[in-house]
């Protein structure tokens, strides 16, 4: 719980890999500039990636850390947006990755998630396909333990 008598808390690495499927927002060049606004609902974190100009399928390879105050009931809030100068951004999709999804997972969370539209709670409610977010999620618990599937900690390593 503890390193030299400071209580460090448990903490996500959350990888926003890549996006494909995406809606396109931008009529005339029939794309979007999407980017990914990451916010921790209970402890009211908000990280933003980057831009990718023109594209449907970014890339991002960006990595954010969040504490975990919770872990039964945290959320990690993700939506994807076009990025509009001079006016606000559209929501091209979102999703909620529950933390409890991450700290009872053996080893890393790497899965393609499909984005929703801001008002469905379920793909099957959502109003058409927004496309999907790879994401890498890794957790480190209070004793410091990295369950990055390195065999390291949190068991049933090896072999991907």
């Amino acid at each position: 719980m503890s390193k030299g008598g400071v209580v460090v808390p448990p903490k996500m690495a959350v990888t926003v890999v890549a996006a494909r499927g995406l809606l396109v927002a931008d009529r005339f060049s029939r794309s979007s500039d999407p980017y990914v606004m990451l916010f921790n609902r209970r402890k009211g974190t908000l990280k933003n990636t980057s831009v990718k100009p023109k594209t449907l399928c970014p890339v991002w390879n960006e990595t954010f850390e969040f504490p975990i105050v919770d872990p039964l009931n945290d959320m990690l809030e993700l939506t994807v947006f076009d990025h509009d100068t001079g006016s606000s951004s559209d929501v091209l999709g979102k999703l909620t990755l529950p933390v409890a999804a991450v700290t009872n997972s053996p080893g890393p969370l790497d899965a393609w998630f499909p984005l929703l539209d801001k008002k469905a709670a379920t793909v099957d409610r959502s109003d058409k396909a927004r496309g999907e977010l790879h994401l890498r999620v890794v957790y480190t618990d209070a004793d410091g333990v990295c369950h990055d599937g390195g065999g390291g900690g949190g068991g049933g390593g090896g072999g991907e």
